[in-house]
């Protein structure tokens, strides 16, 4: 099984091909790891034994690398935590998942905070490398999580530090915080990344790691994946150094600026005019000593002044015509979109007139069925009445004529009440189900009048007409109201104008 080491370890999750392929190619010593090694043991033992011994620790080394070492310290002192803690320096820890023992640089546990710091110390050159997703790092505060466990300590958050000295203290580190739960995601990447690396045939994925984890396959040219990588990249910049060219005018050169998202020409100061900057510079550091010096310093400033005033003007006529070329295509868009925008609305009322019309048909159809269901059940109720009536006829009659004319009448009255009650049972008409458009959205919106503007709240006499359209729909406003009547009618969510 392939051995992975944590130094090691963000460059196989990253690439899983470069474990195997790096067996070819042990690590050979050079004079940067061998200063990089002899800086990480004399750091470790400076903040073991105190800064004042120093001079004595880093004795022998160039005053540069003395500061390196010097700073370095200082990281280590600012990150300390003020109470109770627990502290390892150089401390080796065994890696369960990888099967391998590392050396930790520096870390802290803070007891009263739950806190857990590691720090990788780098001794190279150049911005402070990003700690967020060092998985070195974070293999070692899995390792001290689990041993702080077994003493009933908790991790609540963990910090992850890489210390580069290249200036302040402040300005030589970077950190992380990460909370607990994050724990398990971390132990599942490197859990997976181990396992693709150790796969029979990994996959090669080269990209910016390659060279910041020192890849020594593709360093001696054995990885054809990360030779087309770099072919690439030597296309991009050579594009990007074209793109400079011919974006340069005005005798202003651009530089290409990048996010992740866009990239854009930046007008910044010619070669020229940068070394007629920096003649200015010089001349600004003279010293003030007498009459003739305070005058030739005078001069210097309106010199300045006047250079500073040149690059102004210069740097808004390069960017007038971009800046009216931006608003000639805003009004050229605006314009050619315009018959689109009216079509759109067309449309939309089109489909909402269509709506209106099928609603009106249902309605004429409700309507007419509840005209007749009651001119049904004002007929049933008149005959049931004429039938009461003939039944008293019936009784009362004095003859048997008089008392048949009465029987008849009840049974037509009867028959006239059946017929009533039929016509009144018939099935309503089936409920039209709210139309819907495909592509179209619709909303019911007030419309309203004022009635009484004396009643009007004085809170709504002094908005607009959308903050009182706001308050109606929230139920703020309603017809209980007396100064205001409100309509509610659909309306397309948007009517296509801008």
């Amino acid at each position: 099984m392939i051995k992975i080491v944590p130094s090691k370890l963000e460059l196989a999750c990253a690439c899983p091909a470069a474990t195997l392929r790096n067996l070819d190619f042990p690590f050979e010593s050079s004079p940067a790891s061998e200063r990089g090694a002899d800086l990480h043991e004399r750091t470790a033992l400076v903040i073991q034994s105190g800064l004042e011994e120093l001079d004595g620790i880093c004795e022998g080394l160039e005053e540069a690398d003395k500061q390196a070492v010097k700073t370095a310290v200082e990281v280590a002192l600012m990150l300390k935590p003020k109470g109770k803690h627990i502290r390892w320096i150089e401390e080796k820890l065994f890696v369960k998942v990888l099967g391998a023992n590392g050396k930790m640089d520096l870390a802290y546990f803070d007891y009263e905070s739950g806190s857990l710091m590691v720090c990788d110390w780098k001794f190279g050159k150049g911005e402070v490398p990003d700690p967020s997703d060092n998985k070195q790092l974070q293999a070692y505060v899995l390792v001290l999580k689990d041993a702080l466990k077994e003493k009933g300590l908790e991790v609540l958050q963990a910090y992850l530090v890489i210390c580069q000295p290249c200036g302040t203290p402040r300005q030589s580190y970077r950190d992380a915080l990460f909370p607990a739960q994050v724990f398990p995601t971390w132990e599942k990447e490197i859990t997976d990344g181990v396992k693709a690396a150790q796969a029979k045939d990994p996959v090669a994925t080269p990209g910016p790691h390659c060279k910041r984890s020192f890849c020594e396959c593709g360093k001696h040219g054995a990885c054809p994946e990360f030779k087309a990588y770099t072919e690439g990249k030597t296309v991009e910049r050579k594009k990007e150094t074209q793109d400079r060219a011919a974006f340069a005018v005005n005798g202003l050169s651009p530089v290409v600026v990048e996010s992740s998202t866009i990239q854009f020409p930046l007008v910044v100061l010619s070669e020229e005019a940068i070394a007629k900057a920096q003649d200015l510079l010089q001349q600004a550091q003279g010293l003030v000593l007498d009459q003739e010096s305070a005058d030739a310093m005078g001069r210097v400033l309106q010199a300045i002044t006047t250079f500073e005033g040149q690059v102004a003007l210069n740097v808004k006529a390069v960017k007038k015509p971009i800046l009216d070329l931006g608003k000639m295509i805003d009004e050229k868009a605006a314009q050619a979109l315009l018959p689109l925008g009216e079509g759109k609305a067309t449309a939309k009322q089109r489909i909402l007139d269509w709506k209106a019309e099928e609603k009106a048909k249902a309605d004429a159809i409700q309507a007419e069925f509840d005209r007749k269901k009651r001119e049904a059940e004002e007929a049933e109720r008149k005959a049931r009445e004429e039938g009461l009536e003939a039944a008293r006829r019936a009784q009362a009659a004095t003859n048997e004529k008089e008392r048949a004319k009465a029987l008849e009448d009840a049974k037509q009255a009867a028959l006239r009440r059946l017929e009533a009650e039929q016509a009144a049972q018939a099935p309503a008409p089936i409920a039209q189900a709210p139309i819907k458009v495909a592509g179209v959205k619709t909303q019911m919106e007030p419309e309203f009048e004022v009635l009484d503007f004396a009643k009007m709240p004085d809170m709504f006499k002094v908005t607009d007409e959308g903050m009182l359209k706001k308050a109606i729909k929230a139920g703020k406003v309603t017809e209980k109201d007396a100064w205001i009547k409100i309509k509610w009618v659909e309306k397309a969510a948007s009517t296509g104008r801008r």
